[in-house]
């Protein structure tokens, strides 16, 4: 769309200008703040995919994996994985590929970084206040 070109337009001046510019930080800032000032917007809309469909790496640790067989590989592949929220990227990348492509059971996602045995499912940490959540 035009929105989109006129987005990353701004996305790629911004990159190239502002040193200290985080891309993700950058296009959040940029979808998500009004238009203020002399700065204008883009005009690009934001549309919220489905989290099983379009997971990030603490959605495939945190809750896939416990949610067998549920959101097994048999019964629910996601589009993509973004690897975004652990420390460790390269090697849950690599956890998820043997997961998803090389057959590997379910065990091969465990791991100790951001996902170990004692963390709370989201249910255990959001139960007592569920009420209140928007």
């Amino acid at each position: 769309t035009e929105a989109s070109r006129r987005l990353m337009a701004v996305m790629a001046h911004r990159m190239a200008t502002e040193d200290k510019l985080w891309d993700q930080a950058g296009y959040n800032l940029e979808l998500w703040f009004a238009s203020r000032d002399a700065h204008g917007t883009a005009g690009a809309t934001v549309r919220v995919m489905d989290p099983l469909c379009f997971v990030n790496s603490k959605v495939m640790f945190r809750f896939i994996r416990h949610n067998q067989p549920a959101l097994s590989k048999e019964n629910h592949q996601p589009v993509a994985m973004h690897a975004n929220y652990h420390t460790d990227k390269a090697y849950k990348m690599k956890l998820v590929y043997q997961y998803y492509t090389e057959g590997k059971d379910i065990s091969v996602l465990n791991c100790d970084v951001g996902c170990g045995p004692n963390l709370k499912t989201t249910h255990e940490l959001e139960s007592k206040v569920q009420h209140s959540i928007n």
